[in-house]
């Protein structure tokens, strides 16, 4: 609808212009549409293209980040994060299928929930039960992949899974260090906070409240690059361009779009 809006518009503003120097019905005319209506046609495509991929730089904060539509588990060098809850649960009771824990498990671990658990509970201090701190992070490496799981929501008996805003401020924080303590290469992160935790925000607020916790402490201390991965069925069309627009209130500037 957005091309043939333009490509209506643009042959409209032609004619008119041309009429009114008097090329009412001649060869001139004709062939003026000729060229202009292609020309309309492939202004509004690449108009309504929507870049899949946005990288972003800092120029004072040394931090970089890159947004795209993707999928969380592909294959990387970046260290991927997966949000859990409390309690780490992998019982499909807290963790249900599809699920970032159970992606993890069917991904990483060809769907053994029993060997991520055993790799869980061999570095959580405490009962196989116990609940655990906001922003508690387990590392589980693979010979294909580095994992943080990250300790966010609370169990709830209705919707399994429950957190607040300032929970997810709070993980965020202890991700940062995390990665810095670390010396993490580059952080690989889906929107913290949305899917299974249940956060009663929406993606919008979410992704600017990342994007806000990212830029903030990077200002503090240097922090690795940050990969933002939104899911392409979950994906709203001006996530992308939201988070451009943000971004570039935040000082930074695109160095790279892909589509």
């Amino acid at each position: 609808m957005i091309v043939f809006a333009f490509v209506g518009a643009t042959t409209s503003i032609a004619q008119l212009f041309l009429w009114t120097l008097g090329f009412n019905d001649s060869p001139i005319l004709r062939l003026s549409l000729l060229v202009i209506i292609p020309m309309g046609i492939v202004i509004a495509v690449l108009k309504s293209i929507t870049p899949t991929s946005l990288a972003f730089r800092h120029p004072t904060a040394l931090a970089s980040i890159n947004i795209m539509v993707g999928d969380l588990f592909t294959a990387s060098n970046s260290t991927e994060v997966v949000t859990v809850n409390r309690y780490f649960d992998t019982d499909p009771e807290w963790a249900p299928p599809g699920s970032l824990i159970t992606q993890l498990a069917e991904r990483r671990y060809g769907g053994d929930l029993s060997q991520l658990r055993d790799l869980i509970l061999s570095q959580l201090p405490g009962t196989p039960d116990r609940k655990q701190p906001v922003g508690q992070i387990v590392r589980a490496l693979t010979p294909l992949s580095d994992t943080l799981l990250l300790a966010l929501s609370d169990r709830h008996q209705e919707t399994r899974s429950t957190v607040v805003v300032n929970d997810i401020w709070m993980a965020l924080g202890e991700l940062w260090r995390f990665a810095r303590h670390e010396n993490l290469a580059t952080l690989r992160v889906p929107i913290i906070g949305a899917g299974f935790a249940r956060s009663q925000v929406g993606q919008v607020p979410l992704l600017v409240l990342l994007l806000t916790s990212y830029v903030t402490s990077a200002m503090e201390m240097p922090i690795c690059p940050l990969e933002i991965i939104l899911w392409p069925d979950a994906t709203d069309v001006g996530l992308l361009e939201l988070s451009k627009a943000y971004c570039e209130t935040l000082g930074f500037r695109v160095i790279e779009a892909h589509e």
